[in-house]
């Protein structure tokens, strides 16, 4: 993800959004933090949607907010090949 000395007038609820998927909860005993991004796509068949709407409505945030077409679409990619591995059972 972009920083915020890139994208310097990025909404808060982007950043919220993005921390509570990537890292909201802390492993105990380590530094190692994780979203609940991994976690909703344990969900068969529904969490792999859900993840993907919360990172399309990222995509769209920051869209809105000017970010340049490269980043979109290393950002579009990103989702896209997440989405596609989901879909692999065993793999997703």
């Amino acid at each position: 993800m972009a920083t915020k000395d890139t994208l310097k007038n990025i909404p808060d609820w982007i950043e919220k959004l993005s921390k509570l998927l990537d890292s909201s909860i802390r492993i105990p005993g380590t530094d190692y933090t994780i979203g609940l991004d991994p976690i909703i796509s344990l969900i068969p068949g529904v969490g792999d949607f859900v993840s993907y709407l919360a990172s399309a409505t990222i995509v769209i945030g920051i869209a809105r907010e000017g970010v340049s077409g490269k980043v979109l679409l290393k950002m579009l990619g990103n989702i896209l090949l997440d989405l596609l591995i989901g879909m692999i059972p065993v793999l997703g």
